[in-house]
């Protein structure tokens, strides 16, 4: 107890506490310098891993490769938040169903909580969390606003640590560049299609047509057997748009485009090859097996009725077809041989497939 009037007593009061004020000063400065060291570490930590981030925002945007990019983006979040395991649910298109990517590391026995995160990510359209035990579960959607298509979600887990503001900002920055990574993917792949498909009947265009039929050619040359070419020309086409309507003669190359897709095998390629005038590539198909399936595509298109736009009812249409196949891997040769077959089938009164020259017997080398 201070007492005043004692100059002696307050000037040892006084002292003491100073000296206690001194000593807890020092004893924080000590503390201070004890923890100091680790701050710096954990925000070199934090700067080293922000960069590593961007570094991986790099290479992702740079890759076109879309299977490629989601495993490099789920293991990356992995990898930042120290995760035991991890998945990515991917949707390429809204109509398409999910793939899963992964799982990485072991997610046994958390399907509940994994899903319950993943929901809750798609509700908030943040990062989505859960707990099952021990074991914290978190998830971020791959999407460019929150109405925006989904690309797919990133879900995390690890045990015994629950996820930090900082973490849930690493999977927030990583998503975001991933998304950007697969909108570029998307956009190169829409310049792509658009470069190689005639916009009226999406088949491949004429560009398609030469490049995949000088790809057809070096593989016969260089591993034998052969190729064939379908070329059809659709009957009378100039009397339907002069009779309908040029909106007509487009609705009757949509259909038949489409008929022609359903008439081929999946190594067929389909292609406009001009106008009125479309063409099938059948890769390891001699001239018979070619003429079979030109039939078939003749016979398709014969039976098939179009819908006039106007709502007039209904038309038919036929075409020509003409068929060859090269076990040399000419394509002048294939192309001119498959051309003189369809004006040949023309002339003998449309509507039926005609072949080409017989192959020449391959000569063993």
């Amino acid at each position: 107890m201070v007492v005043f009037g004692q100059p002696g007593v307050v000037g040892l009061t006084v002292g003491v506490l100073g000296a206690a004020l001194v000593f807890g000063l020092v004893a924080t400065w000590a503390r201070m310098r004890q923890v100091e060291p680790r701050y710096r570490e954990l925000a070199l930590q934090r700067r080293r891993l922000r960069e590593s981030i961007r570094r991986t925002g790099q290479t992702l945007a740079a890759n076109l490769d879309r299977p490629a990019l989601l495993e490099l983006a789920l293991k990356t979040a992995v990898d930042a938040v120290h995760a035991s395991g991890g998945r990515l649910v991917a949707r390429p298109s809204s109509d398409s169903a999910p793939s899963y990517i992964g799982p990485i590391g072991s997610l046994d026995g958390l399907d509940r909580p994994i899903h319950d995160a993943e929901r809750s990510a798609l509700r908030n359209g943040n990062i989505g969390e859960s707990r099952s035990g021990q074991a914290f579960i978190a998830s971020v959607a791959l999407r460019p606003k929150p109405e925006g298509h989904l690309y797919g979600l990133i879900t995390v887990s690890r045990h015994r640590r629950s996820f930090t503001d900082d973490e849930r900002e690493l999977l927030r920055l990583l998503a975001a560049q991933a998304t950007l990574a697969l909108e570029n993917v998307e956009l190169h792949h829409q310049v792509t299609r658009k470069a190689v498909t005639d916009e009226l009947t999406g088949l491949g265009n004429y560009a398609r047509f030469r490049e995949l039929l000088r790809l057809e050619g070096e593989r016969v040359k260089r591993y034998g057997d052969s190729v064939a070419l379908i070329m059809l020309d659709l009957d009378d086409f100039k009397s339907i748009n002069d009779t309908f309507g040029h909106p007509q003669g487009d609705a009757v190359l949509k259909e038949v485009a489409r008929v022609l897709r359903e008439s081929c095998r999946e190594i067929d390629t389909p292609v406009r090859y001009g106008g009125d005038e479309l063409a099938v590539i059948l890769p390891r198909t001699p001239l018979d097996g070619a003429f079979a399936i030109g039939e078939r595509v003749r016979l398709a298109i014969a039976k098939h009725t179009i819908a006039r736009p106007d709502g007039g009812g209904f038309i038919r249409v036929t075409a020509s077809v003409g068929v060859s196949a090269s076990v040399t891997g000419d394509q002048e040769a294939l192309i001119s041989d498959a051309d003189r077959a369809l004006y040949r089938a023309k002339r003998d009164g449309k509507n039926r497939t005609a072949k080409g020259r017989p192959q020449p017997a391959k000569v063993p080398q």
